[in-house]
């Protein structure tokens, strides 16, 4: 085996053993992977995977995260999280899928450790692990686990150190050591999760052992393990095999405890006996310590190592995995379990909000020219784009809530595009109203702004967007009506926000539009829907009190979250009470609103990056970079009005 697949911290034996039991400890399993690795050696380009493997791939369910989903969702988080991107390439540059590339990861190691998917963001991550840098690579770049290996120890040895640092004293290369580290380690758990599928162990090469297998054929691992039972017995024997049976046993349990990344064989036992599926390691030390192992298990087993017998041989490969995922389909069936696999596959492949992400962009660039040049069939253009670029949003928000049999607010990621979606259609509805044009080309704005903030949240997470649920917001009562109630009321402070930048950048770049109708439409339009949103946020902010009094038994507690709801109310209602006062007119209605949509900002996305209080539930790293920028942009629009009227008034005095 190539010295480049070894693991950066490979389980060391526990005792020396002599040479010829040596190489039967290696062949069962390091060496065991001779037929798999002799490919790979010989320099021979392995052949892609055909189209037929990677669908069966794609919707072979897993359970990750406490849920079954396809191991397709589980490839374009691991690719999300490795490269930063759902995909990657080869080493010749060739596009790859996630699925093509944990299959090659899975079944062709020796090829997939050259694929540059580790994203480095700072090359001084590098020096800081005396890593020499790679020639025509960028201070940015992707490298491969071939590139790395060189720097194996240092790397893991700084990661260790800077690991035990607090979080808020790391620099920048510091955390960034330790996320190629824990990358790095993830991969290698999934590099060595089918080791033991690999390869057969000559039942000649150990001493006493052709007394087990006396017909001489190669011994395949599952083989071993229905074997264990002999094994035990002949260790308590004399001569050559007991020590071989001893070595063979430690060896089994080694290479088996490799195989503990993904938990997918699912339990004979219905899932209310035994909710938890299978990893492999949990059935290999179930076999060798003694205890009985179902042989819809050990089928499952044999059925990989089928699989990576004919890695590279794409035709056989694909009847092999089709034969995994009948078996484990049928378990899963068996149990109640992964009847919604086929319809995530689909979401994950129709990836609805990046393709609505774009028709909201393209209507608004469409609308945006119809600014000054006005046909209808161009209007037209951008209306189909914004409406198709909607219903892709709440065809994804559906298909999600029916996945996840919740509401389309049960996570933080979820809220987005749920405010994305409500947003666009209530522009979209103020413009059927209105009928001037401004509430048109507003809607495709907020709706790209909304997933333009979900993806990247995405991205910055890169983890599952589906999760189990923490126990106090498992209740769809309440998901349904105080989480909705508080995301409409956020969709509508920041739509409101939307129509006062148009007001107040209006004023400052378009003075001579931004009279009369047009300044009394876009005041008219920001009023009402402030109304609305002030509505909604005061009874979203009351049944979260009854929620509270029913979980933690206070229905308030000044709590980060709750202060945030009650800010969102009280600015809401100053800058309405403000208006019918007097106390200022449209221009500083506008700014007013404005200043609320930075307090929506606060209470979305900013009470869950202070890491306190019982509604801390939502922190993501990197958020307080675009949340601070966020806040400088919305504070230099303001700035930027104020200036601007306090200009005119001294003009319009000196006129007098």
């Amino acid at each position: 085996m190539s010295p480049l697949v070894t693991p950066v911290r490979p389980p060391a034996p526990r005792r020396r053993a002599g040479l010829l039991v040596a190489v039967a400890v290696a062949a069962v399993g390091v060496a065991l992977a001779v037929a798999g690795t002799a490919a790979g050696a010989s320099g021979a380009p392995a052949r892609p995977w055909p189209a037929d493997a990677v669908s069966i791939a794609a919707r072979l369910p897993i359970q990750e995260g406490g849920r079954i989903m396809p191991l397709a969702t589980f490839a374009d988080v691991l690719l999300l999280r490795l490269n930063h991107k759902k995909g990657g390439t080869d080493a010749e540059g060739n596009a790859l899928t996630p699925t093509e590339i944990l299959l090659d990861i899975l079944l062709r190691p020796e090829r997939a450790q050259t694929y540059p998917i580790f994203v480095v963001d700072d090359d001084a991550v590098l020096d800081a692990v005396g890593m020499a840098h790679v020639a025509g690579k960028n201070k940015r770049d992707r490298y491969s686990l071939t590139d790395l290996y060189g720097a194996r120890d240092r790397l893991w040895d700084r990661a260790d150190a800077y690991a035990r640092l607090p979080r808020a004293k790391r620099t920048h290369v510091e955390d960034g050591v330790v996320e190629l580290r824990d990358n790095v380690r993830a991969y290698l758990d999934l590099r060595w999760y089918l080791e033991f599928a690999r390869g057969a162990l000559d039942p000649k090469s150990a001493p006493g052992l052709i007394e087990l297998f006396p017909d001489g054929k190669p011994v395949r691992f599952t083989q071993l393990l229905v074997a264990a039972p002999r094994l035990r017995a002949a260790t308590t024997t004399s001569g050559e095999l007991a020590s071989t049976a001893t070595q063979l046993l430690e060896s089994l349990s080694q290479q088996g405890a490799l195989a503990s990344r993904l938990a997918s064989i699912p339990p004979a036992e219905g899932a209310e006996k035994v909710p938890t599926w299978l990893r492999p390691s949990e059935v290999i030390e179930a076999a060798v310590a003694g205890a009985p192992v179902a042989d819809e298990s050990l089928a499952v087993l044999r059925a990989w190592e089928a699989v990576a017998a004919a890695a590279d041989e794409p035709s056989v490969a694909t009847e092999a995995l089709r034969h995994v995922a009948d078996q484990v389909q049928a378990l899963a069936e068996a149990r109640g379990e992964g009847g919604k696999v086929g319809l995530e596959v689909f979401l994950n492949r129709l990836n609805p909000f990046r393709r609505a992400l774009w028709g909201y962009l393209l209507g608004f660039l469409v609308l945006a020219a119809t600014w000054m040049w006005r046909p209808r069939w161009l209007v037209r253009v951008g209306v189909g784009l914004t409406a198709a670029a909607l219903l892709l949003n709440v065809a994804g928000i559906v298909i999600r809530c029916v996945l996840r049999d919740r509401p389309p607010m049960s996570t933080l990621y979820e809220t987005t595009l749920f405010i994305a979606a409500f947003a666009a259609t209530a522009a979209l509805v103020v413009e059927w109203i209105s009928r001037r044009g401004i509430a048109l080309a507003v809607a495709p704005f907020v709706g790209a702004l909304g997933l333009f903030v979900s993806n990247r949240y995405e991205e910055i997470h890169a983890s599952d967007t589906m999760p189990q649920l923490r126990a106090v917001l498992d209740t769809n009562f309440w998901l349904s009506t105080h989480v909705t109630c508080i995301g409409i009321g956020y969709a509508a402070t920041l739509l409101a926000s939307a129509f006062a930048h148009v007001t107040v950048l209006g004023r400052i770049v378009a003075p001579r539009w931004m009279r009369g109708e047009n300044e009394t439409a876009v005041a008219r339009m920001t009023y009402g829907i402030v109304c609305f949103a002030l509505v909604f946020s005061v009874v979203g902010t009351i049944l979260g009190g009854i929620w509270a009094n029913d979980s933690w038994g206070r229905f308030w507690g000044w709590d980060p979250k709750e202060n945030g709801a009650l800010l969102i109310c009280l600015v809401q209602l100053a800058a309405l009470h403000g208006r019918m006062g007097g106390l200022f007119r449209t221009f500083g209605f506008a700014q007013m609103t404005i200043f609320g949509g930075m307090v929506v900002a606060f209470s979305w996305w900013g009470v869950n990056l202070l890491e306190i209080g019982l509604h801390s539930y939502g922190f993501t790293k990197g958020v307080w970079t675009g949340l601070l920028l966020f806040w400088g942009v919305e504070a230099a629009a303001m700035v930027a009005g104020g200036v601007h009227w306090l200009r005119a008034r001294e003009a319009a005095s000196r006129a007098a």
